[in-house]
């Protein structure tokens, strides 16, 4: 079987790890293809063992002629864009939506750009059934819709975990520095818990258009308990050697990060949106209704020793339900397999 992703970015996140850890568990026995736009992410395909195109994924040309060289039996689209670009190339596709962004909801060009490749896409996999109840067009997706939530290796997770590092912090933010997650808002959070808790220490990792701000919040405010430690391929020594994992996203389609950080016995914070309603539980973490009361919960979390403990028992536990790869694999190459046969 010959297996293509496309993706429109040139670096690694959320949705793109998921890409390419379908891509991973599959290669053995299939060609399989990553095509993005040239840039970082490469470094991480190639060392995965998994073939690396560089492409402007944006370019409908780009796209057919791709296509018409590689032949592939399946084609992967890693996002509404990008189901978009190739519903209007005119190749057969599976879906993928990993966010129930704030547009699905609503009338707009972005819903009806949606509406139009689910229309034409052989499949559509969603990563929680939030999208499915929020989206406008939700009737579109019904004969073709597959909720296959993320899994995440456990032993891989586990194993970069273990890796050296200096730092050791009670607050951490992980993820792109956007609307979407918020690090405004983080910052609020850390100055909140400072003031009851003395010595608190925080650090965000990720990039993103909003870093500048940070920066400039960071230095307005004369924020000194705050680490920006940027864009780290191995985020999971940083998660191990925090305390607490804090999500101030006010949308999310999954929620992996939060799965990382409870493999490795974190307890998370975090709003009711997406799949994180379904991941943080009462005896993992705390999903909160505004900022003050996360930062009410990470007080507490950072005051009480037995608590901590207790939530900390729990994520790991909790962890379990979203760790079976081989059976994540199975759906994905059983829904290709159909794929192939219609």
């Amino acid at each position: 079987m010959k297996i293509l992703h496309f993706l429109v970015t040139d670096k690694l996140s959320g949705a793109e790890n998921v890409m390419l850890s379908i891509l991973r568990s599959l290669k053995d026995g299939n060609e399989v293809y990553y095509v993005s736009p040239e840039g970082p992410v490469r470094k991480f395909v190639e060392e995965a063992g998994v073939n690396f195109i560089p492409a402007d994924t944006d370019s409908i040309p780009e796209i057919k002629r791709i296509y018409k060289e590689v032949r592939p039996d399946i084609v992967h689209a890693c996002d509404p864009r990008m189901s978009f670009k190739c519903a209007l190339a005119g190749i057969p596709f599976i879906a993928h939506l990993h966010n129930n962004c704030p547009w699905l909801k609503k009338l707009s060009l972005n819903s009806i750009a949606l509406l139009y490749a689910i229309k034409k896409a052989k499949a559509v996999v969603t990563v929680s059934d939030s999208i499915e109840k929020e989206y406008i067009f939700r009737n579109a997706l019904k004969k073709k819709l597959y909720m296959i939530p993320n899994v995440v290796d456990r032993e891989r997770v586990e194993t970069m975990a273990k890796e050296p590092f200096g730092g050791m912090y009670d607050i951490i933010f992980i993820g792109r520095m956007n609307e979407q997650k918020r690090p405004l808002l983080f910052l609020e959070l850390v100055s909140e818990v400072s003031k009851k808790v003395p010595g608190v220490t925080a650090a965000m990792v990720g990039e993103g258009e909003l870093l500048d701000e940070v920066r400039e919040k960071l230095e307005k405010d004369g924020i000194k308990n705050v680490s920006l430690l940027g864009f780290q391929p191995n985020p999971y020594k940083i998660i191990n050697n925090s305390k607490i994992n804090v999500f101030t996203s006010y949308y999310e389609g999954f929620g992996l990060v939060a799965v990382e950080s409870m493999i490795l016995s974190k307890p998370v914070l975090g709003y009711a949106v997406g799949g994180l309603a379904g991941i943080i539980t009462e005896d993992s973490g705390f999903l909160c209704r505004n900022n003050d009361e996360m930062a009410e919960k990470a007080v507490m979390l950072l005051s009480d020793k037995a608590m901590y403990e207790r939530l900390s028992s729990g994520a790991k536990e909790n962890s379990f339900r979203f760790t079976d790869t081989d059976g994540y694999t199975k759906k994905i190459k059983d829904l290709y397999d159909k794929v192939i046969a219609e």
